[in-house]
């Protein structure tokens, strides 16, 4: 049975089945089927419409262009949306300008955007299109949502002066999309585009910030030494997971792996999740250089172990020790000790201090709670060493208090971060398979 012979029958079958085969039919491309389409594109039945107009949705369907122009012009709202649509699908230059003139003829906001979204998608770098996109884009009473396809156009267009004005009127969203397609470009001038935003960094929320880090990591040649590591330690941790995770998707070769591989030796922790893109990263950079470049291995193994000492060093000053503890009071001081390096801030901290060097105790209700309230979303463990802890509060034994407030002194709150980057390095030397590190990395541990 030939197509044709489909198409007729399909006219006697009921409704879904209608349109089930209705939406095969742009599989094919064959002018037969398209004037046959045609017909179902006026049916009167608007779910069997749609699903003809949908149908004309192929590439080069120039047969059904006037017919569409006609539903755009005559339909029903879910027929102007469709109709714009396959005439974005079809791809025809000769689309735009009339889509164009469309645009001002019909004030819908939903409609509008579609029109701007289908001549962005034919062509984003042709006049009536860059200058629909300017226009619109100086018009302050433009809706929000037409201002992904305006920027992402002007963007593609490679119009990026227009782009750098307005970026910082975008919506956050709007600002992770331009500098995420700006990781797939490797212009000169998309370079130059991300550079002009270095000063005016700190502005992004943490999500856009992390995601404009990573392209200016990757795709300027020469980064401002430490701007990055700053920039994300200052900031809120969301931003380092942004980075991250933007870092994540990004399929393009590492123009520079050795410095992004000593980056992410000493970026900030979050939590595991993060952590884990971090050894995810770490990992692919280790595949690239041992296919791509196996003589920068040495250099990576010669990295790695500086990061080593310098974490060793940091953490042996630090370390506060349970070796030796007998005293069940002791033992929970540590245990203190450790929950605030871990969960602390460095005002919680000092206020615990200055409790603990008190002669006697006061009512710790409100410093307990706040303790509470910072480990509430830790897990149950942790949350049942600071109750097996609350005791210590309630202690009237001066020596006891003294040990408490000298132990809490030695309390380092980058010592949890300096653990979880020893964790890193770990990992790394054991890919880098750094055989004489093992020794370092047993001393540490005992």
């Amino acid at each position: 049975m030939n197509t044709t012979t489909k198409i007729a029958k399909a006219t006697a079958l009921n409704q879904e089945a209608r349109i089930t085969v209705l939406g095969l039919l742009k599989n094919f491309y064959d002018e037969q089927i398209f004037t046959l389409l045609i017909k179902e594109v006026y049916s009167s039945d608007l779910q069997i419409s749609l699903a003809a107009i949908r149908g004309s949705a192929s590439i080069g369907n120039e047969v059904a262009i006037p017919h569409l122009y006609r539903m755009v012009e005559h339909g029903k709202a879910d027929q102007k949306i469709e109709a714009i649509r396959s005439l974005a699908a079809i791809n025809a230059p000769s689309s735009i300008e009339k889509l164009a003139k469309y645009y001002n003829i019909f004030p819908q906001k939903e409609v509008r955007l579609e029109i701007l979204t289908g001549i962005n998608r034919i062509s984003p770098m042709n006049v009536k299109v860059q200058q629909l996109n300017r226009t619109i884009l100086m018009d302050p009473d433009r809706a929000p949502e037409f201002c992904e396809t305006i920027m992402t156009g002007l963007l593609e267009a490679g119009n990026l002066e227009l782009v750098k004005q307005h970026l910082f009127k975008a919506p956050a969203e709007v600002q992770r999309i331009i500098f995420t397609q700006l990781l797939l470009t490797s212009s000169e001038e998309a370079s130059a585009l991300i550079l002009s935003y270095r000063e005016d960094a700190p502005r992004f929320d943490p999500l856009t910030l992390g995601c404009y880090l990573c392209a200016y990591e990757l795709k300027t040649s020469n980064p401002q030494q430490n701007f990055l590591l700053d920039l994300l330690v200052s900031s809120n941790p969301k931003a380092t997971t942004s980075f991250l995770a933007t870092l994540s998707q990004y399929k393009g070769r590492i123009q520079y792996p050795t410095r992004m591989f000593r980056l992410l030796l000493r970026f900030p922790f979050v939590d595991r999740e993060t952590e884990s893109m971090n050894g995810e990263f770490l990992s692919k950079i280790l595949t690239e250089v041992k296919t791509y470049s196996p003589l920068l291995l040495n250099e990576f193994i010669f990295t790695t172990a500086t990061h080593l000492e310098a974490v060793f060093a940091k953490l042996k000053k630090q370390h506060i020790s349970l070796g030796g503890i007998t005293e069940r009071e002791m033992l929970l001081i540590i245990i203190l000790a450790k929950i605030l390096e871990q969960y602390g801030t460095q005002e919680l901290l000092s206020e615990t201090q200055r409790y603990f060097k008190m002669p006697g105790p006061d009512n710790p209700s409100v410093l307990v709670l706040k303790l509470r309230e910072r480990l509430s979303t830790a897990p149950s463990d942790d949350q049942h060493r600071l109750e097996a802890c609350v005791p210590l509060f309630m202690s009237d034994d001066r020596k006891l208090r003294l040990n408490t407030a000298s132990t809490l002194s030695k309390v380092n709150l980058t010592s949890y971060s300096l653990l979880r980057r020893l964790n890193r390095l770990i990992r790394v030397i054991g890919t880098l398979e750094i055989r004489n590190s093992g020794k370092k990395i047993l001393e540490i541990l005992n």
